[in-house]
């Protein structure tokens, strides 16, 4: 971590008193637990306000993942940090996109590394967060990932500002057809002919 760069101080974040300490390469905390936020992830963690900013204490240490080229990962009590080779250091608010993106497998499922998030204001309003296979969208409208040849499709289309909207589900497979709903509409996959996009 190099040498300290500030005293210990004091910080109260989400109602809970514990230590912080910067150094030259990142950042040490004790709130419960002595944490080390380090690295491309601690100059992230730092830029977003450190424990007093959207992603508050952490919340265990960093996790290292061999998917799609490597790389690392970290918790916090708002949200995760990931940084890849390829994508850089990115965050991702706690919700419901980081919570389907869990629950796909995160680093190692099928929609690999996180390269960007942030509000998008087209239509009824939500969150997006581009990953290195796909993405997700978090809206009124519901939390899905697209990805392929649909995402593709959605993406030429216009994305949510396009006259689809926001996505309603996620994609479905049955007997060779692959479906994912929009608000305003449909994408439909199939092998022979493609992804087509259909208003309702």
């Amino acid at each position: 971590m190099g040498w300290p760069t500030a005293d210990v101080k004091t910080v109260t974040s989400g109602g809970k008193k514990g230590l912080l300490q910067t150094f030259q390469t990142g950042v040490a905390t004790v709130q419960g637990t002595p944490r080390t936020v380090t690295g491309s992830i601690g100059s992230n963690y730092v830029f977003h306000g450190g424990p007093t900013g959207a992603l508050g204490w952490p919340a265990g240490s960093s996790q290292q993942s061999s998917n799609d080229g490597g790389g690392w990962s970290q918790r916090f009590v708002g949200g995760a940090v990931f940084w890849s080779r390829a994508t850089g250091s990115h965050a991702l608010p706690k919700g419901a996109a980081l919570s389907l993106y869990d629950a796909r497998g995160g680093t190692s499922g099928s929609l690999g590394w996180l390269k960007s998030s942030g509000h998008v204001k087209a239509g009824v309003g939500g969150f997006s967060a581009v990953f290195t296979h796909g993405r997700i969208y978090s809206s009124k409208a519901g939390t899905d990932a697209v990805l392929g040849a649909i995402l593709g499709r959605y993406l030429a289309k216009g994305g949510p500002k396009s006259v689809l909207g926001w996505p309603t589900s996620n994609a479905r497979t049955s007997h060779g057809v692959t479906t994912q709903t929009f608000q305003h509409g449909r994408i439909t996959w199939t092998k022979s002919g493609g992804a087509k996009a259909t208003r309702s």
